[in-house]
């Protein structure tokens, strides 16, 4: 009965989304959305099954299920700390590129251009971190030629703070019509510079703590598979008391871990 039921919703959903008005564009998000969802998660299938084998080989060859357990978590983890990683840089190669592109839209309307033929200028010469952004704008405002759905579509591509912030004056300029949008331009570009200067030498000192804490996490693992080919280690450590004592050491280098980082960052 329950199969029954959920075929007859499945049904009746079918029929739904072809017999609508928008069904094709539905029918190709949502064929858009599956085909990144199988991508996404074929990578992380990868990662999980790469994560079993490298966790079954230590466990293998070492028989201690604490390092078996470290093993596993770290490796999943890993998709998320690399992405957090390339997010962080995408992110400053946005915030580093966002100040000359605002220098070429003043540059071209102190020549006389106007706000969307300066984008549209802007975007055919765009810096590669920003070309899907720009490439958005060109292609929405070419479709309806107005530029304030194309500032939408902008709006809506950018991820990252310091654009945010000039699509929202991009906006105060359209509403109010400014007069002197060149000269706004200049200014929010400098202060962009000068904060992104700050936060590189606040990134740089950050650093320095958070590769120390690291190291520190690091080197006693290091330690461990230097010294492991000795028997008496091997004995000791797959031990109950000895795996205890390794629990506790990825315990507390977690703890001092995120500590140091929470540090860092405050």
């Amino acid at each position: 009965m329950i199969l029954i039921s959920v075929a007859v919703v499945a049904s009746l959903a079918g029929w739904w989304l072809i017999f609508t008005k928008d069904a094709p564009v539905r029918i190709e998000s949502i064929f858009i959305q599956a085909k990144r969802w199988v991508e996404v998660n074929s990578i992380n299938l990868k990662v999980y099954v790469g994560g079993l084998v490298i966790s079954t080989f230590i466990f293998l060859s070492t028989k201690v299920l604490v390092l078996t357990v470290i093993s596993l978590i770290f490796t999943v983890a890993l998709p998320g700390i690399i992405l957090n990683s390339h997010r962080k840089k995408i992110i400053s190669k946005k915030a580093d590129a966002w100040p000359y592109l605002m220098d070429d839209l003043s540059s071209a309307i102190r020549a006389g251009m106007t706000l969307s033929d300066s984008l549209l200028d802007a975007a055919k010469n765009a810096p590669a971190s920003l070309e899907l952004e720009m490439n958005g704008f060109a292609s929405e405002y070419r479709k309806t030629g107005q530029i304030t759905p194309a500032l939408v579509a902008l709006k809506k591509n950018i991820t990252d703070p310091i654009g945010e912030l000039v699509v929202r004056m991009m906006f105060a300029v359209v509403r109010s019509g400014a007069n002197d949008l060149a000269k706004s331009l200049k200014i929010l570009s400098d202060a962009i510079r000068d904060q992104e200067q700050v936060h590189r030498e606040i990134r740089a000192r950050q650093s320095w703590v958070i590769n120390s804490a690291r190291l520190a996490v690091i080197s006693p693992w290091v330690v461990l598979v230097a010294i492991w080919s000795q028997p008496t280690v091997q004995a000791a450590y797959q031990s109950t008391q000895g795996q205890m004592i390794l629990l506790l050491v990825a315990t507390t280098c977690c703890v001092a871990y995120f500590l140091m980082k929470r540090m860092a960052l405050s």
